[in-house]
């Protein structure tokens, strides 16, 4: 089984005049070492790259289930699991899902935690994108990950009520370059 990075290296480079692709290793130190994705302070790094001059989301679900999520006391008593199977009686069979998977910036100790600015690693990732793409017009980014299902398959494909990132890229002399957006996608059918 090839992995998907030396997948599209083998593919060799895109044979687009006007289309160049930089292949950047994952920039999460912390991480790697714990088998985790997340930094060292916590922050999941698919979560931190919003744009911090605006408001933070909110994610009342999350706030509703953080202290069952993570209780005091572990592992979890018969309180905490059962407040969390009530949950889909509230909030639908897939609210318990969404309430987690969403991410949060609130609880710094909490799961899917976005963080409250960009992390060490957002910032070296766009003093890479800066140094090696100086004078492209749009970027756009692609996030491979491993163990997220099936061999081969998306995880937007194997959900039905699964969220896409969608970053657009503008450069101008490497000032304002970026706006990401979350979007629900649409269910499949």
């Amino acid at each position: 089984m090839r992995c998907p990075q030396t997948g599209l290296l083998a593919l060799g480079a895109p044979d687009l005049r006007d289309t160049a692709v930089l292949h950047v290793h994952a920039v999460n130190p912390y991480g790697f070492s714990h088998l985790r994705r997340i930094s060292q302070e916590n922050v999941d790094l698919n979560r931190n790259f919003g744009d911090f001059d605006e408001p933070l989301p909110v994610n009342p679900g999350y706030a509703e289930i953080h202290d069952w999520l993570l209780p005091a006391e572990w592992p979890p008593g018969p309180q905490a699991e059962a407040a969390l199977d009530a949950n889909p009686a509230r909030h639908g069979a897939r609210g318990l899902q969404r309430a987690v998977g969403l991410g949060q910036h609130e609880f710094a100790d909490g799961m899917f935690y976005g963080g409250h600015a960009p992390t060490w690693s957002q910032c070296t990732f766009r003093s890479i994108l800066r140094q090696y793409t100086p004078r492209a017009r749009e970027l756009a980014s692609i996030d491979i990950h491993t163990g997220l299902g099936p061999y081969g398959v998306g995880e937007c494909a194997s959900s039905s009520a699964s969220t896409r990132i969608c970053c657009r890229v503008r450069s101008a002399g490497g000032a304002s370059w970026h706006r990401c957006t979350t979007a629900a996608r649409p269910a499949s059918r």
